[in-house]
């Protein structure tokens, strides 16, 4: 479990909390949160995302848009819900990365 200041995610039961209010996320957009905490303030490429999180060895453009519009939902979400902790952080053309502004402790 990944706990940064008002957030919490359990990967073994595939929950992430805010304010203690549980935020329904798709498996996409829990996955690429989780991976993003497991390395932050780490610029992460999209080739390594792909990878890692959705387990495609392919660069295609198409292929990174599935990474964008993950994001895009999970910002929302995540807007929704001020969630102030951290922020994913987008640089062009590299990657992504998980901007914390507090220290993310592991449980």
């Amino acid at each position: 479990m990944f706990v940064c200041g008002s957030v919490s995610v359990s990967k073994a039961m595939r929950q992430f909390y805010h304010q203690q209010k549980e935020l329904s996320l798709s498996k996409q957009e829990f996955d690429l949160l989780f991976y993003l905490m497991q390395n932050p303030n780490q610029i992460c490429t999209y080739e390594q995302i792909l990878a890692d999180v959705w387990g495609c060895q392919s660069s295609e453009q198409s292929d990174s848009k599935l990474i964008r519009l993950a994001l895009c939902r999970l910002r929302k979400k995540l807007d929704e819900h001020h969630v102030s902790s951290f922020a994913i952080v987008t640089i062009r053309g590299i990657g992504i990365y998980l901007k914390t502004f507090l220290q993310i402790e592991t449980k």
